[in-house]
């Protein structure tokens, strides 16, 4: 179900939005972080050549696997405007990971029925993504099956693409305020997955519903397509938002999947920088988005090293 002619005050609210948030995004296409710790790197594709940014961990050693965490902007947004947004780069100097902050095209990605320039020209951003973790493989030790991905309103949603048109990609993901925008995805084995998301986001709404042309699943669809994919026994159930943070997990599944609802919360990183709040609504210091992410693969990586042993 599309609406195929918005309001001309919807298109200026849209065009607003985009001016501002481009100011925000496109500041800098750096990472603000030591040198020492930072590559830029660029890769040919079929769209032409494609940037990213690499975030090393303090105390990197090149000898030494590390995990890998793909991170992907949001619409109108950069890498670079991620890292800020987010403050993943903590994760990297706890736990360390390598962090990739790609860039889409025209400040976006094709994530299927949204959004912006990359969704109407076709881009192929799920190669892209794959092509860059293929060469970072190459380049760094990354450890066996500890690469994952996490990504803000138009990069969650590439992100469940990615899991769906190319299964194996990622160990875990951690979508957040962004699910599925495509039609079927041919994945049948699933992937551990961690859904966050504000309760009160105007773009993404809780219970679902119509934003700039495409419709935008619930919370509640969303845990249902991935409780099938993971192989969860039981229908897991949405608690009601009784608390400034309200998280569940799926029981019985054959790969976990989890998911907070954070009340009060528009469409922001919980807990991160807080972005045109007048237009996408409040954030909150109650949770942290980025170290509920941090547990959650911390969570992925214990598993998988217990089962090895």
């Amino acid at each position: 179900m599309r609406i195929t002619v918005p309001t001309v005050r919807h298109r200026m609210l849209l065009l607003t939005a985009g001016l501002l948030l481009g100011v925000v995004g496109c500041a800098s296409r750096t990472l603000e972080a030591p040198s020492d710790q930072v590559r830029t790197a660029q890769i040919a594709t079929a769209d032409g050549t494609r940037d990213y940014s690499l975030y090393l961990p303090r105390d990197f050693d090149t000898q030494q696997p590390h995990p890998l965490l793909v991170a992907l902007h949001g619409g109108w947004g950069t890498g670079a405007a991620l890292a800020r947004q987010s403050g993943l780069n903590r994760l990297a100097d706890r736990y360390g990971y390598v962090i990739a902050y790609p860039d889409g095209l025209k400040l976006s990605w094709n994530a299927g029925h949204c959004c912006g320039w990359a969704a109407d020209h076709g881009v192929d951003d799920v190669g892209f993504i794959r092509a860059m973790i293929a060469r970072i493989r190459s380049e760094y030790v990354i450890a066996p099956g500890q690469t994952y991905g996490t990504g803000f309103s138009n990069g969650a949603m590439l992100l469940h693409r990615i899991a769906c048109d190319a299964p194996g990609t990622f160990d875990a993901i951690a979508p957040v305020s962004g699910g599925p925008m495509i039609d079927r995805c041919v994945d049948r084995s699933g992937v551990a997955a961690l859904l966050i998301q504000g309760r009160d986001d105007p773009r993404i709404p809780w219970n679902g519903g119509m934003f700039d042309g495409s419709y935008r699943p619930a919370m509640a669809e969303v845990v249902t397509m991935l409780r099938q994919r993971n192989g969860c026994a039981q229908e897991p159930q949405i608690p009601a938002a009784d608390a400034p943070a309200t998280c569940s997990t799926a029981p019985a599944c054959r790969r976990s999947l989890e998911w907070c609802g954070v009340a009060g919360v528009g469409h922001q990183w919980p807990g991160g920088q807080t972005l045109l709040p007048a237009l996408l609504g409040a954030n909150s210091d109650a949770f942290d988005a980025t170290a509920t992410i941090g547990a959650f693969l911390e969570r992925q990586r214990a598993g998988r090293n217990a089962a090895q042993r």
